[in-house]
């Protein structure tokens, strides 16, 4: 079978981590600029601090092999994404940015523990292959 992200303990992942980081700061730089108007340098870099980490953890669990967690936990981001981004367009009561926020971390969340889980299946049936 033939995977989009790369192997198992490749340098590769290094590259991913760059990207990933990198689209991830945007795409919710992009977003609170389109809630807020401004960002203040702060802002940037503290949405630069955890765009990074949550790249980190991710090429780490891809690092070591957990692919499918990565997959889960990145259509959860997309997913939770475009659904924030509709929240602040659409919204014009004082809660849409929170409610919006809330719906992007709980799809992100719901993504990775799919993935997680998926992968925890995955492992399971291959120690009861060997066995």
């Amino acid at each position: 079978m033939r995977s989009i992200l790369p192997p198992a303990r490749s340098r590769t992942w290094g590259l991913v981590f760059v990207v990933g980081t990198l689209v991830l700061a945007g795409a919710l730089l992009g977003a609170g600029s389109l809630n807020r108007g401004q960002i203040s340098g702060q802002v940037v870099a503290n949405i630069s601090l955890v765009s990074a980490i949550a790249a980190a953890v991710l090429s780490a669990l891809g690092f070591v092999g957990a692919q499918l967690t990565v997959l889960g936990a990145v259509a959860g981001l997309v997913i939770g994404y475009a659904q924030m981004v509709w929240m602040f367009v659409r919204s014009t009561d004082g809660f849409g940015d929170l409610a919006g926020l809330a719906g992007f971390l709980m799809l992100t969340a719901i993504g990775f523990g799919a993935g997680l889980l998926a992968d925890l299946v995955r492992w399971v049936l291959a120690r009861r292959e060997r066995a």
